[in-house]
């Protein structure tokens, strides 16, 4: 019996994010309150963050000489 509430659980929440997916997505794009394009190409740019020094990668003298 676990298996089957269980089962039946996830076809609600999968309707539920088709509907909103579907429905409220779109509403909400058509009123400007969630974006349909973004500016960059990775979340970094979405969130408007800067991209950190690579401290894996430091260039010394000692390297190169």
């Amino acid at each position: 019996m676990a298996g089957r509430s269980h089962a039946s659980k996830r076809k609600r929440q999968l309707a539920l994010g088709v509907f909103f997916a579907g429905f409220v997505l779109p509403e909400l794009q058509k009123r400007r309150i969630f974006r349909s394009e973004y500016g960059g190409r990775t979340l970094r740019d979405h969130l408007g963050l800067h991209r950190p020094a690579n401290r894996h990668l430091r260039i010394t003298a000692d390297v190169l000489s």
